[in-house]
């Protein structure tokens, strides 16, 4: 199943417009899809990040 991983997520990058590592990490793309649709995530998610 190691080899599946890195193939899916080439193919999750150049499926999507801009580039994700969902893959990897969906709970990243979960903070960013929500800090970029409401701003008050996105103050909190920011000093998370930070």
């Amino acid at each position: 199943m190691s080899e599946a991983a890195p193939t899916v997520k080439i193919a999750l990058i150049t499926s999507f417009e801009e580039p994700y590592w969902v893959s990897m990490d969906m709970e990243y793309e979960r903070r960013e899809k929500g800090a970029r649709n409401n701003e008050k995530v996105a103050l909190g998610e920011t000093v998370e990040r930070m």
